[in-house]
């Protein structure tokens, strides 16, 4: 997995490029997975359309920042954590209340996005002797059910573990593109197995009212077994 950013001009209080640049500097994508059910209706001998459910978890790691504190909308002053997903408030149990331009620094951070998706693909469909081939193109509605970033906050004397586990800046829904070729080997009339490499992208941001808009994209290949009704 990947992404693409690009500035919310509107939303940024600082200077876009060097936003922009610093998120991406300093993140940098594990890799991560996905499974799920796809269910495929065949209308034609070649054409045909794909749907189903897919859950995925994408892992990323976050270098140390350091975090300078902000006002909430509530008016409480804490620190601000700033990620490409979006933005959450931390206020340490130690040391004295923060005040507006206080900094505290961040060690190394580790990052999932929970995502919830429902394809729907149009396939077209080659086959000779025991071999089909079917690539397809298609959109898909993602639900992002949730997020979690866990790291620790330190200062000279002193060191607290937090899990930020609602992020701000971050919408629920977004659009994607996806593509992929399903590879099959037909081992009878009804069981095959497949191989399919695939590209996703999203046509709309994961994030709102953050300093940077976020399109993630990726480059997988999945593995399962197809029964044929």
């Amino acid at each position: 997995s990947q992404y693409h950013l690009d500035n919310d001009e509107e939303n940024n209080t600082g200077v876009q490029q060097d936003e922009m640049e610093k998120i991406s500097m300093r993140e940098k994508h594990e890799s991560s997975f996905s499974a799920g059910i796809l269910v495929t209706r065949q209308f034609r001998k070649n054409i045909g359309v794909r749907t189903g459910v897919l859950y995925s978890n994408i892992a990323i790691v976050i270098s140390p920042q350091e975090m300078y504190a902000a006002k909430e909308p509530g008016g409480a002053i804490t620190y601000k954590y700033i990620a490409s997903s979006g933005y959450s408030y931390v206020k340490p149990d130690f040391g004295l209340p923060p005040a507006i331009g206080d900094s505290i620094q961040s060690t190394e951070a580790q990052h999932n996005l929970y995502t919830i998706s429902v394809p729907v693909i149009a396939l077209y469909t080659l086959q000779k002797n025991r071999f089909s081939l079917s690539p397809a193109v298609g959109l898909s509605a993602n639900f992002i059910t949730g997020a979690k970033i866990e790291t620790e906050i330190k200062d000279a004397l002193n060191k607290e573990t937090v899990t930020m586990d609602k992020l701000n800046g971050m919408r629920d829904f977004y659009i994607g593109l996806l593509a992929d070729i399903n590879i099959q080997y037909h081992v009878s009339n009804k069981w095959s197995f497949g191989l399919a490499p695939g590209f996703k992208y999203a046509l709309t941001p994961i994030t709102q009212k953050n300093v940077v808009k976020t399109f993630p994209y990726s480059f997988n290949i999945g593995a399962g077994i197809t029964y044929s009704f």
